[in-house]
């Protein structure tokens, strides 16, 4: 979730759901994400992979609580941001593509 062109361009995974807030959350998306997150099979991952930065903050506790809400304790919950502050993945993908990617540890 978050900034679904970035995310997707370096996960490599099957059967992968990417959804998008675009910037902000709407009074719908609380309850999509909660119902998305129920249908995650025993075993998934909710993998947030917003902007680092006061924005992305407040989104990953909002889709955190969500999450904490839901109560099941058979998918895990992952946070996925660029380790530098005031940056987005998108940020990380120009820095790789010119050669100064380093991943994180």
């Amino acid at each position: 979730m978050g900034d679904c062109t970035g995310v997707g361009e370096r996960a490599s995974v099957d059967r992968t759901r990417f959804f998008s807030i675009a910037g902000q959350m709407n009074l719908q998306q609380p309850a999509l994400l909660a119902a998305e997150m129920m249908k995650l099979p025993s075993g998934g991952q909710v993998i947030l992979a917003f902007d680092s930065d006061t924005a992305g903050d407040l989104f990953t506790a909002q889709v955190r609580q969500i999450y904490s809400d839901l109560g099941r304790t058979d998918i895990s919950f992952v946070v996925d941001r660029p380790s530098s502050r005031e940056s987005d993945w998108n940020d990380v993908l120009r820095k790789h593509a010119e050669g100064g990617f380093s991943p994180k540890p």
